[in-house]
């Protein structure tokens, strides 16, 4: 993953939430990990375009599997101290894993 998100300039944000989940009455708990990927850059370039299908390659391949709210990119709004209010679009994908490795996501 953090090779197709470096060459492409992008800066995903990611929130983790556990839960559990029970397969053929066996309970697992497992990590839902949410990818906030930017659709444009901070000059209003598109840098998603292409990339997003190495990105959803890749993820596939490491995770089996992902969901992508792609339809309806999300809108972010913030004002940072004294300055314009910024706004970002961005697209959501998702994966579920029952193992969750802390520190490399500290290293992304």
């Amino acid at each position: 993953m953090r090779g197709a998100y470096s060459a492409a300039h992008l800066s995903p944000h990611r929130a983790l939430h556990k839960f559990a989940a029970t397969v053929r009455g066996r309970t697992y708990s497992v990590y839902l990990v949410q990818i906030l990927l930017p659709v444009y850059d901070n000059d209003g370039h598109a840098i998603l375009h292409d990339t997003y299908h190495r990105i959803r390659e890749e993820l596939v391949a490491q995770f089996g599997g992902l969901t992508a709210f792609t339809q309806s990119p999300a809108e972010g709004l913030w004002t940072p101290a004294d300055k314009q209010t910024q706004r970002d679009e961005i697209i959501v994908i998702e994966v579920m894993v029952t193992d969750f490795d802390f520190c490399l996501v500290a290293r992304l």
